[in-house]
């Protein structure tokens, strides 16, 4: 992971179980890159599916929606999830009027 893509095998003959680890590596090095980005201002730096949904002002099924469809990026197992406080904000700048 590191920020260094030079460490990555070539995962095409796996298919899709290749092309899902990795978007997988892709977002741990994207996440790792906010972390060491990250200011002393960042009072939330990830927000969970409850908070993403009351800044959102919809539901929290609405959010898992966005999370299955790409839409916000997130760290964690299916029942603990943490959604990047990048991520939401830019959701938020793109599509939020």
């Amino acid at each position: 992971m590191h920020g260094t893509n030079d460490n990555i095998p070539n995962l095409a003959p796996f298919g899709e179980f290749g092309a899902f680890v990795l978007s997988l590596y892709k977002r741990i090095s994207d996440l790792e890159e906010q972390i060491k980005n990250k200011t002393e201002d960042d009072e939330i730096y990830f927000y969970t599916v409850s908070e993403a949904a009351a800044k959102l002002k919809v539901s929290k099924t609405s959010v898992y929606r966005l999370i299955e469809d790409g839409c916000l990026k997130t760290l964690g197992d299916f029942r603990h999830k943490k959604i990047s406080k990048e991520s939401l904000e830019n959701y938020i700048k793109q599509f939020v009027v």
